[in-house]
Parts: C-alpha cells; structure tokens; sequence
C-alpha cells in the first residue's frame, strides 16, 4: 500500500479487499486520509469488501485527531451507504 505511484497502491487496496480480511482495516482506514482519488475509490471498494468490520473501523476513524483522516472516513461511510 505505500507504493510509489497511485495506481500501484489501488491494485493493492483491492487485493486485501478480496482477501475480505480484517486485519488489513487499519492499514485501509490509515491510508484514506492521505488518499488521491482515483485511491480513494480502491480503498473504498476494498473496505466494501470486508463488510461489517469495516465499518466499525471507519466509525472509530471519525473520531480521529487528523482531520484529513476524519473527512477520509467520513467519504468512506457515504461510499459504503
């Protein structure tokens, strides 16, 4: 996910949302405050993918004392409905 280029680290958001892992949410959420956004719309569909848990994670990511990250979150809770 910490790729060089944008399009590296998109194709690698939707691969751990295939994967429908948990564990990878705090790396996704970490990432969508300082997400472009043709990458915010891969960790969108990633977190999707993971259903239910990422919710709670995005939920908790709200409260973030980054405002970038808030907002981040926020447009991800709008994405999933």
């Amino acid at each position: 996910l910490l790729a060089a280029d944008a399009t590296t680290a998109a194709r690698a958001a939707l691969a751990l949302g295939h994967l429908r892992d948990p564990r990878a949410l705090p790396a996704l959420v970490e990432l969508l405050g300082e997400a472009s956004e043709p990458l915010a719309e891969a960790l969108h569909g990633a977190l999707r993918a993971i259903g239910d848990p990422a919710l709670f994670a995005l939920v908790g990511a709200v409260g973030a004392p980054s405002a970038a990250l808030r907002r981040g979150a926020a447009d991800a809770l709008g994405a999933l409905g």
